[in-house]
C-alpha cells in the first residue's frame, strides 16, 4: 500500500475517533492480527466469513448511546468504502 495513502487513511480514522471522543480504540478477536497488519499498510487476505472486532473507550458516555454507536458504525462504513 502506498505510504501517503496509508497516512491519509490513518488521518481519516483519527478524525472519526476525535469526532466521537474516543480516547482508546483496540482490535480483538480472531482477525486482530490482520487488522494490525492492515493498519501498518500491509496487504491482507480478508476472510469474508469472519468480522473484525473493534472496541472503543470514550472519556464520557454520550447521552444518546444509540445515536453514538449508530453514527460511529456509519462513519466506519464510510471509511471502509474509501478502501475499495
Amino acid at each position: 500500500m502506498d505510504e501517503c495513502y496509508n497516512l491519509f487513511m490513518m488521518d481519516k480514522l483519527k478524525e472519526i475517533f476525535k469526532r466521537y471522543n474516543v480516547d482508546i480504540a483496540y482490535l480483538f478477536g480472531s482477525q486482530k492480527d490482520k487488522g494490525f497488519e492492515f493498519l501498518e499498510g500491509k496487504k491482507v487476505d480478508i476472510n469474508l466469513n469472519s468480522d473484525l472486532d473493534i472496541g472503543v473507550h470514550v472519556k464520557e458516555m454520550p447521552d444518546k448511546i444509540l445515536d453514538f454507536y449508530g453514527g460511529l458504525y456509519y462513519d466506519f462504513l464510510q471509511y471502509l468504502s474509501l478502501l475499495k
